[in-house]
């Protein structure tokens, strides 16, 4: 062989590697696409989750408050009541300590 049919043969040998590799980065940028795609649906899919769990913890949030509120005035009008008998009855109420009323919570 001379040169110039070596050269021919390395030119080709060099355009063939050089259509696998375009092809290759072809389909790698074709399969990111892809996977890019996907993630972003995920990512989509993971903020409307999210969205929607911080919703509900806001409303249980405002029900607990709510509910606090209502046991508090439950408690306040139970105590008016007591108070009342008590007034009629002419019987002193005891007076708990915050301490004794924190154990007996438990």
């Amino acid at each position: 062989m001379d040169d110039y049919e070596l050269l021919q043969k390395a030119m080709s040998t060099l355009q063939a590697q050089q259509v696998r590799l375009r092809k290759s980065v072809e389909e790698s940028g074709q399969a990111n696409r892809v996977d890019i795609r996907s993630s972003a649906g995920k990512i989509s899919q993971f903020e409307s989750t999210l969205a929607s769990i911080r919703m509900d913890s806001a409303e249980l949030r405002r029900r607990l408050n709510d509910m606090d509120s209502d046991t508090h005035l439950q408690f306040q009008n139970v105590s008016r009541v007591f108070k009342v008998f008590s007034d009629a009855l002419d019987i002193s109420m005891p007076q708990l300590s915050s301490s004794q009323v924190s154990s007996e919570r438990r």
